[in-house]
């Protein structure tokens, strides 16, 4: 049985039916973790070779090899915060700037391998980028597993193992051919006799201004050296989106140079079969308890800072400083919005309090300040000292290690934020998603902001980009001033870099400073 990819001889090209295991196989594979006598953190250079000889993979065939749980948590954490990587750009144009920008960002957070997986030269050994595939291998199919549960986690799965397959196509255009052969995804070429005769419809189109990128300025002559694919429209909606390609009765003739198009829709196509079939499999997942706990919980990690408090730090505030902080934009709008309800009702629902609670503690707010903060506002309406001390002076303790668990409670980071759930009457979470349109837009007029920023921050929070609503609301309020990650990722963050100042506009890393949009996960 094969532990990697396994090419078919029995494909007519479109999508291949036979690849991909049924859902029992798929089953009996993952459930049993000793199939095959190869351990993952012992393969030999040999084996490694053999059984990877491909840099692009459909990740057809589950790995059947044991490994560690504590060895699958890691790989499924690297992987994880290599997709966050592919996030945050996949709104940008698929070019080689865009290539160029996933990679500087991948080799600054040590992601490398993910990458490096053709040997050349001394900086990639072969045996190094082979151990290289192995790695991508298997986390994929191990966050497969813990993205499968839902469809929105399946969505974004997808979404971001595409625009991946994506870069490294464009990183290794010398492998796509070898590709289509490993996988005998049998294109059908076009016929001499067919490039001859709309030789005048294909010159046009490949020199006309929707390929402006491309350098070739082709003739009636030349074209006929040139090999095209001749493929339904819907095997390559890419190009025919962009109007890069001559249609005809429904079949497109796609140029070899962009046969990474084709490939990507087959392996989104393959991806999106497999992952419903990995989802049939999951009810009967039960063998081992830390497996299922690791998988379920994988989805709302952070992977960033936890910002939680550092007893040396000098970074304090004290109760009476925090509204004055609110007003003067320090706040993120979700907890500008908690302190503004707090100071109307003088009270704040348990999600609330948790949420915001966490934030304040994260600010430097100690616990005894904490409680004399809250109390203060509470006791201006119906909550006496008694009953306060009684009912809320625990959970505040608890925020702060002293109590329960006694943990060190870190705050909250947006990913945690816009994923909770937010019922009637609360005012926790984002309000970039958890806010009609009309209300956020109120929101930030009373933050400050307006015309065609405030306008563009109601756009974005619609078009389901909240973090990055929240980091063009940031940069819109705080003139010449941005996030250093483009992107909000802890309201936190928002307030030291708001109060301490990050980088200037003009400072900002390249690689970050042109991002345009950017989506965020939604389940």
């Amino acid at each position: 049985m094969s532990f990697g990819p396994t090419p078919k001889n029995n494909s007519r090209g479109g999508t291949p039916k036979s690849f991909g295991p049924s859902a029992r196989n798929i089953r009996k594979r993952v459930i049993k973790a000793g199939w095959g006598n190869d351990d993952f953190e012992n393969l030999d250079d040999l084996t490694l070779k053999e059984k990877y000889p491909n840099i692009l993979n459909f990740y057809v065939e589950p790995p059947g090899c044991d490994i560690r749980l504590e060895t699958m948590e890691t790989l499924a954490m690297e992987r994880l915060r290599f997709l966050r990587i592919i996030e945050k750009y996949s709104s940008l144009m698929k070019n080689e700037e865009w290539v160029q920008k996933v990679k500087d960002d991948i080799n600054s957070n040590g992601l490398s391998d993910y990458i490096n997986l053709q040997p050349r030269g001394l900086a990639n050994r072969e045996e190094t980028c082979y151990r290289n595939r192995a790695k991508d291998y298997f986390s994929h199919f191990i966050l497969r597993l813990a993205y499968s549960r839902t469809d929105d986690l399946r969505r974004w799965f997808i979404s971001m193992e595409v625009d991946t397959f994506r870069l490294r196509c464009m990183m290794f255009p010398e492998v796509l051919e070898q590709l289509t052969v490993a996988y005998n995804l049998g294109f059908q070429k076009a016929e001499k006799d067919d490039v001859e005769k709309f030789k005048e419809d294909l010159v046009n189109t490949l020199n006309s201004t929707y390929r402006k990128s491309k350098k070739d300025n082709l003739t009636v002559e030349s074209i006929k050296d040139k090999e095209f694919f001749k493929v339904r429209f819907t095997e390559a909606l890419d190009l025919v989106r962009t109007r890069k390609v001559f249609l005809y009765q429904g079949q497109c003739f796609v140029p070899i140079s962009d046969i990474q198009h084709l490939l990507t829709f087959q392996f989104k196509s393959l991806l999106t079969q497999n992952i419903a079939l990995t989802a049939k499999i999951l009810p009967n997942l039960d063998e081992d308890d830390r497996l299922i706990r690791m998988l379920s919980e994988l989805d709302k990690r952070y992977t960033g800072a936890d910002y939680t408090v550092d007893k040396n730090s000098k970074d304090t505030i004290k109760p009476e400083q925090i509204k004055p902080l609110k007003d003067n934009g320090a706040f993120p709008l979700c907890m500008r919005y908690m302190q503004t309800t707090l100071e109307k009702t003088h009270h704040l629902k348990y999600n609330s309090r948790l949420q915001y609670g966490l934030f304040l503690k994260g600010i430097g707010l100690s616990m005894d300040d904490a409680i004399r903060f809250f109390r203060g506002e509470f006791t201006k309406a119906h909550v006496d000292p008694e009953k306060f001390d009684k009912e809320y002076t625990y959970g505040i303790r608890y925020n702060y290690g002293k109590d329960g668990k006694k943990v060190n409670w870190a705050p909250w980071n947006c990913m945690r934020v816009i994923t909770q759930s937010v019922g009637a009457g609360e005012c926790n979470g984002c309000p970039y998603r958890h806010h009609d349109p009309d209300i956020l837009r109120g929101h930030l007029v009373q933050s400050g902001l307006e015309g065609d920023a405030l306008n563009q921050v109601v756009n974005l929070a619609k078009e389901g980009h909240f973090q990055k609503a929240c980091s063009t609301q940031f940069k819109a309020t705080h003139k010449g001033q941005e996030l250093s990650t483009a992107i909000t990722e802890h309201p936190n963050q928002y307030y030291q870099e708001s109060v301490n100042g990050g980088p200037k506009v003009a400072e900002t890393n390249k690689a970050r400073a042109n991002l345009k949009t950017e989506r965020v996960n939604m389940y």
